[in-house]
């Protein structure tokens, strides 16, 4: 558990870790990732995509046709040096709309997410709408 709370000390900027945070782990293991397209009625469909952009998620959101595209982003500093791998997935889904989204300070103390070179490589290679929340409030889309 030391190697953990320093791995999120230099991630997230914390040592606290909730008392379940062994059980998610074993529960949860790195590897499989959830990706989901929605597609209501009004057909503006939605990518969700998993928690790292590796290649095979990347061909993956090729066939998403996303109108909107809720991006995890993983918090503190976990995803710095990864936002060009980010964008590229993002870009993939063919989405108008891009929402960062899991970037919010995961536990007690941690990091806020800079997310400006993400944004900063969207806008230079695409006319996408990016969508900046705020962590904690709640949206509605029509």
């Amino acid at each position: 558990m030391v190697i953990v709370k320093d791995a999120l000390r230099v991630m997230l900027g914390t040592d606290w870790v909730p008392e379940q945070f062994e059980e998610w782990m074993t529960k949860y293991p790195q590897g499989k990732q959830l990706n989901f397209v929605f597609e209501p009625a009004a057909g503006k469909r939605i990518y969700m995509t998993g928690s790292y952009p590796d290649s095979r998620i990347i061909e993956i959101a090729r066939r998403a046709n996303a109108y909107m595209t809720l991006l995890q982003v993983l918090p503190g500093n976990t995803a710095r040096g990864m936002e060009a791998q980010i964008a590229e997935l993002a870009l993939a889904s063919g989405c108008n709309i891009v929402v960062p989204q899991h970037h919010d300070p995961l536990f007690q103390g941690s990091k806020e997410t800079d997310l400006s070179e993400l944004k900063r490589i969207l806008a230079e290679k695409s006319d996408m709408t990016f969508l900046e929340f705020v962590p904690g409030e709640w949206y509605t889309f029509e």
